[in-house]
């Protein structure tokens, strides 16, 4: 899939759409902040050790002059993704301050909660898979009997 490139700056602040499975690289001239509304998001930050998927409510800091790819995963009530960018204002936003600091901590956190949550989905995928397998080996020798 090739991403689109969209160049993010004070000018296109605001809400935008992605379809689901799409993928969008942003190249901000000033750092920001992307805010998921609406579905999932996986975002793979240049420079970064790790990939984030954010979730409705979670947001990814994102430095001036890197690039960002985002791909939509929607959610199973929602065809799309909904998420806004906003740039950081002036100068100041470029250091870090501990409320970015804060900012970062609550987003891995959020990331650490997606993480868990889609864990203990397969983990549940998983038992039931084993159940309904051990349920089958069990049900063989009866039903053989049987004919």
């Amino acid at each position: 899939m090739n991403p689109s490139t969209a160049h993010a700056s004070s000018r296109n602040a605001g809400s935008f759409n992605l379809a689901d499975g799409k993928a969008l690289t942003l190249r901000p001239a000033r750092a920001g902040v992307l805010r998921v509304k609406q579905g999932r998001v996986w975002a793979t930050t240049e420079g970064s050790l790790g990939d984030h998927v954010l979730v409705p409510g979670s947001c990814l800091q994102v430095p001036a002059r890197s690039a960002v790819v985002i791909e939509a995963w929607a959610l199973p009530d929602a065809s799309a993704v909904l998420f806004d960018w906003e740039p950081a204002l002036g100068r100041a936003a470029a250091s870090q301050t501990p409320a970015a600091e804060r900012q970062a901590l609550a987003q891995a956190l959020g990331d650490l909660r997606a993480a868990l949550a889609l864990a203990g989905a397969a983990a549940g995928r998983l038992a039931i898979g084993a159940v309904r397998l051990a349920l089958c080996a069990l049900a063989r020798p009866v039903l053989s009997a049987l004919a």
